[in-house]
């Protein structure tokens, strides 16, 4: 475990959030909430994801990615992190979560109606730049 190499790619990305390792750590747990699989990272966690270790499973890693791309407000990938890319994958591939994407189409779903509503409208746009277009209703 001391031969692990830092993992300078995603201490960069979370330098670029301005969080805490306590607010990373919260991030990805609300993510693995909102997704059904609830987490308890701590910022224990966060810090040995940066001295180098690789969360043991895809889903874990997913929900660092995704923390990380809602508070940069941009894709990232598992290459931009320093995680594998899961077979199957090309390399360096923008992924998203498959687990919340009926949830992101719901949301689109119920905003929509009210887009005539100045703060609708704003949401509406803001999730737009966010989110992935095939999900975007």
């Amino acid at each position: 475990m001391g031969n692990r190499a830092p993992n300078e790619r995603l201490a960069g990305l979370h330098r670029e959030t301005g969080w805490t390792l306590r607010q990373f750590a919260q991030a990805v747990n609300r993510i693995g909430t909102e997704c059904g699989t609830p987490t308890t990272y701590s910022a224990q966690t966060a810090h040995s994801w940066l001295k180098g270790h690789i969360p043991a499973t895809p889903e874990v890693r997913q929900l660092v990615i995704e923390a990380l791309a809602r508070k940069l407000k941009r894709p990232v990938s598992h290459t931009d992190v320093g995680f594998p890319v899961p077979e199957g994958r090309a390399n360096g591939s923008r992924v998203r979560s498959g687990r919340c994407d009926d949830k992101i189409r719901d949301m689109f779903s119920m905003i929509r109606p009210h887009l005539k509503n100045r703060v609708a409208r704003e949401l509406y746009e803001r999730a737009r730049e966010v989110a992935p277009s095939s999900l975007v209703v």
